[in-house]
């Protein structure tokens, strides 16, 4: 049968109060949020959550909230900021209807990432876990041709959050796969989006 899992989130359920008063309901979600959840490392693990689901098997995924501490952004600050994690997200769902593809890091606890394909595209979400730069190479049979690259990390995060629109249409870094796959130098909790207009056969 169908497997679905709901809710993921950053903290454990027993934290989160039974109550069902609307006037605590601000108590309930300020419980249920997790600091990590706005940061660089809440999008990393939400991105490395994602691959481990799709990959066990599940076929429906329920994230956190939409709004709020324990959501995807903050929409009642005057700031109208979103998360970091808000950019996972955006980048999955240009591959609704496409598949998760296997892949494995040889350093899971350091750097890993989800592989997407839909079409004629490929996309890999790669994250560093830690407080330090870590090289990374992603190799992808077929992988070949210009790539484009965008960085979401401690230089962009200010733009990624406070303004969203700007980050995702600006112009992303271009490279070039080298045999089969590319090399990436990624900043402490830095989430990179790497994207191949092309079919691969993987």
């Amino acid at each position: 049968r169908p497997v679905v899992v709901s809710p993921v989130t950053m903290i454990r359920r027993h934290r989160v109060p039974i109550s069902f008063d609307p006037e605590r309901d601000e108590e309930r979600r300020s419980m249920q949020s997790d600091p990590r959840q706005n940061s660089l490392f809440g999008a990393g693990w939400t991105a490395g959550s994602l691959k481990y689901l799709a990959q066990a098997g599940a076929s429906r995924i329920t994230f956190f909230e939409t709004e709020g501490w324990a959501g995807l952004m903050d929409a009642t600050s005057p700031e109208k900021r979103v998360f970091p994690m808000y950019h996972v997200f955006a980048d999955v769902a240009d591959y609704l209807g496409g598949s998760v593809l296997k892949s494995i890091s040889s350093a899971p606890l350091t750097i890993d990432g989800v592989a997407l394909q839909r079409a004629g595209r490929f996309g890999v979400i790669l994250a560093n876990f830690t407080t330090e730069s870590q090289p990374a190479r992603v190799e992808c049979p077929g992988l070949s041709g210009q790539l484009s690259v965008r960085i979401l990390d401690g230089d962009t995060s200010k733009v990624a959050t406070r303004s969203p629109e700007t980050f995702r249409g600006r112009s992303r870094d271009v490279a070039r796969a080298d045999g089969g796959g590319i090399d990436l130098e990624l900043s402490p909790h830095a989430v990179v989006y790497v994207e191949a207009e092309q079919a691969l056969r993987v």
